[in-house]
């Protein structure tokens, strides 16, 4: 399945880089490796994460507080948000439509 990444999306990932960067240590690429393990997990089995409210899928990073939000449509998997998992709950809502 092809995996589309919204910009928004994008955004979030280069945002928590750059704080786990900013902590003086590997953080920043450990959580790049966690990011993408958590994409091809989404693409190798993209039903096996729960369904949540608005049909959209969530699979949690290893070892970071952060839930890759998606959705399945056809072979296309579009990913709305990498959203912190204590922080302002479904404010990515708005980029579904």
């Amino acid at each position: 399945m092809n995996v589309v990444i919204l910009p928004e999306a994008e955004a979030e990932l280069q945002d928590a880089v750059e704080y786990y960067d900013s902590k003086g240590t590997d953080l920043g690429d450990r959580l790049m490796e966690a990011y993408f393990r958590a994409l091809d997990r989404i693409r190798d089995f993209p039903h096996v994460h729960p369904k949540g409210r608005l049909k959209t899928r969530k699979c949690k990073l290893q070892r970071f507080p952060y839930t890759l939000v998606y959705l399945i449509g056809g072979e296309l998997i579009i990913v709305y948000a990498l959203a912190h998992q204590s922080r302002k709950p479904g404010y990515w809502r708005g980029r579904l439509s």
